[in-house]
């Protein structure tokens, strides 16, 4: 069962693409979607990057052009 918190924040995403989808996609982005900084990470984060630093290796990396900047692709084969 969701949080209230988390059930709030849908509700609130739900009423608002309706009346500015755009607006409300750019919002979301922001709030979920960024890379965390590297440098505050908790010790379990720490451990996590690690343990995935030699599969991330592995990837083959691409960079997608995109209307703001470029968007880095991880694929995994």
């Amino acid at each position: 069962m969701a949080s209230f918190g988390l059930k709030v924040i849908r509700s609130v995403f739900a009423a608002a693409e309706h009346v500015a989808p755009r607006l409300t996609g750019r919002a979301a982005f922001e709030l979920f979607c960024r890379t965390p900084n590297a440098k505050v990470l908790s010790d379990g984060e720490r451990r996590a990057v690690d343990r995935a630093a030699g599969f991330m290796a592995e990837a083959r990396h691409h960079r997608l052009k995109a209307k703001n900047g470029c968007v880095m692709v991880h694929e995994f084969r």
